[in-house]
């Protein structure tokens, strides 16, 4: 996993590159200006965090539109290992579908089983990924350790159900903030990019 902190370039030089590698194709229009006024300040603030629809409505001090799809970009999605962890697995995927939708892929989300033992101790987390099984978790739940390996079984599973559909052009790719992880759909170019930002 790869962070971010203060970059050597300035937001707007970010912004740019981010533009040269068709970073922003999947943002309407009419969204554009607000998401990168966004996610400028993001940035200043040393993250590279990828504004959601509520945080650009909140930005902009406005009813929060609920209506919209909240991943703007159409390429991250943010999320709360710990939350993804204690049950929050099929809600969290239901965010991915849009992602795949929009690239013509398809992302169907069955026989969600969390088996808990010992005292609610350990868990065996089995589902389905368009009629593909996963053995997501199975182990002792503790903080930390688990948890990172239940989001890499995550994005291991979200990455094979690309493959499966021939889609080879981009893969997630996890991007650490300060509470949460980024599960970015991206090419080679944009990753590469993204882990090259240098921290002053």
């Amino acid at each position: 996993m790869f962070g971010f902190g203060r970059s050597k370039k300035t937001p707007q030089e970010i912004i740019k590159d981010l533009e040269n590698l068709n970073y922003f194709k999947y943002i309407p229009q009419e969204s554009l200006s607000e998401y990168k006024s966004c996610l400028i300040e993001n940035i200043e603030g040393g993250w590279l965090d990828f504004p959601s629809q509520m945080l650009i409505d909140l930005r902009n001090k406005r009813h929060i539109q609920r209506e919209k799809r909240n991943c703007i970009d159409l390429r991250s999605i943010n999320v709360n290992g710990e939350s993804l962890f204690r049950g929050g697995l099929e809600s969290t995927l239901a965010d991915f579908v849009p992602l795949f939708h929009s690239r013509n892929l398809k992302l169907e989300v069955s026989d969600n089983n969390e088996i808990y033992s010992n005292n609610n101790e350990n868990l065996k987390h089995q589902i389905k990924l368009n009629n593909n099984d996963y053995l997501i978790f199975d182990g002792k739940m503790q903080r930390g350790g688990s948890e990172v390996k239940y989001l890499k079984t995550v994005f291991k599973a979200l990455n094979d159900e690309l493959k499966n559909q021939s889609y080879h052009s981009e893969q997630f790719v996890p991007l650490t903030s300060i509470e949460t992880i980024y599960f970015l759909l991206i090419d080679s170019d944009i990753s590469n990019y993204i882990k090259k930002l240098k921290v002053k």
